[in-house]
Order: C-alpha cells, then structure tokens, then sequence
C-alpha cells in the first residue's frame, strides 16, 4: 500500500516533488485526519458512515459534552477511514483538556508501514464545531 493518496501522489508527479521521510508522512496522514473528522456525516455519497456527528451542538446545549461518545466518534472515524495508521489511541482527561475555546484529545498511533514508529497529535475540537489536528513536537 503506498504510503500517499492516489491524488497526491500524481500532484506531487506532476510538480516534480519527492517526499520522503516519515515527518512528510505524518503530516499528511494527519491533515487527511483533519480533513476526515471535519467532514459532516451524512454528506458523503459513498458511505454514509463517514464523517462526525454536527460538532456544534455539543458547545450550544445546556448539557455537558459526552467526552467518551465523542472520544469513540473520533477512534471510529480513524480506524475505519485512515488506513496508513495502526493501534490508534484517543484519549481526553476532563481535567486538563477543556477550556472556553474547545476540547481537546490526544491521538497516538503507528505508521502501518513503519512498526514501532509512534507519533502523537493534540485533536482540537473549537466552539464553532471545527476540528484542527496537530503534531506533537
């Protein structure tokens, strides 16, 4: 299995560019996650599946937030979408990852080509729904 989408790969062909190394790999991985977990779900003709429940409501009712229903949603969408990715963790500590902007997660995983080889990422859920996934330097 290649390592970058079909897409990409005939992009960077036609632009003439190379990646290599699994710092390339990582943030592409995790921008297609990003991508992913901001996809509505429902708005995807070839799975219906796909894509997260409508964020926004989390932040506009006069209830607590599920953080373990929303935890499972983002594991869900990982594992059933993101192929290049192994032995996928998300985690949220209610103490230390919430705050007025949002929520926050912690996502490790394993590049499927390269066992052994873990990152880690913070998933950023804002009040407006929108959902930013970044690398942990």
């Amino acid at each position: 299995m290649a390592s970058e989408r079909l897409l990409k790969r005939m992009a960077n062909w036609q632009q003439d560019k190379k990646h290599t190394g699994n710092e390339d790999l990582t943030d592409q991985i995790l921008a297609d996650v990003e991508r992913l977990l901001n996809i509505q779900r429902g708005n995807v003709l070839i799975d219906a599946d796909m894509g997260m429940p409508d964020i926004r409501t989390v932040f506009h009712s006069h209830m607590s937030p599920d953080l373990d229903d929303l935890s499972s949603q983002i594991l869900h969408q990982i594992t059933q979408f993101e192929p290049r990715l192994a032995k996928v963790e998300v985690s949220n500590d209610e103490s230390e990852r919430q705050s007025q902007d949002g929520l926050l997660w912690n996502l490790k995983a394993e590049h499927i080509n390269a066992p052994g080889d873990w990152f880690e990422a913070d998933v950023k859920v804002d009040v407006s729904g929108s959902i930013t996934v970044r690398a942990k330097k």
